[in-house]
């Protein structure tokens, strides 16, 4: 679908002819903008919390739960445009996608990294994010995402 768009000035008259698709990325885009204005951690997601078909998805909601850290999640998987979108909003073609204060952090290997090095404390500090010291206590273990894991991520 298009729409046409018709632009008069003092002098002249344009004609815009615009793919309706590139409205909705625009839009989209501008979503995400605001989302991550409003909210200060930020997870894109495959699924929900608890009921995620991605081992990634999974293994970032772990990491976060652990942290003790107050974060939204926005499921890809309701909505195409979302998914596509964040993708190029990001520069990165893999989800799950973490942002913090607005800006992209990483994936669960990223995350994971700085979990496994002990940096993301001190990270989530420097940025401000209060975390839960009582729910760190507790040891995380994270195995690597498994084989069937992996294919069912790809799928979705």
């Amino acid at each position: 679908m298009h729409i046409i768009y018709l632009f008069k000035n003092r002098n002249s008259a344009h004609l815009m002819i615009v793919n309706n698709s590139v409205l909705e990325g625009q839009a989209m885009h501008e979503k995400i903008r605001e989302d991550l204005s409003e909210n200060q951690v930020v997870l894109y997601m495959k699924g929900v919390p608890g009921d995620s078909p991605c081992g990634y998805s999974s293994r970032m909601v772990q990491i976060l739960d652990h942290m003790g850290v107050t974060y939204v999640t926005r499921n890809v998987l309701e909505a195409d445009d979302l998914r596509e979108e964040i993708k190029t909003y990001s520069g990165i073609k893999t989800l799950p996608q973490l942002f913090v204060n607005g800006r992209f952090v990483g994936g669960t290997d990223d995350v994971k990294r700085l979990f496994e090095a002990q940096s993301l404390h001190d990270f989530f500090k420097e940025e401000a994010v209060a975390t839960d010291p009582e729910s760190q206590k507790r040891k995380l273990v994270l195995s690597d995402v498994s084989r069937d894991e992996k294919i069912a991520c790809a799928k979705n």
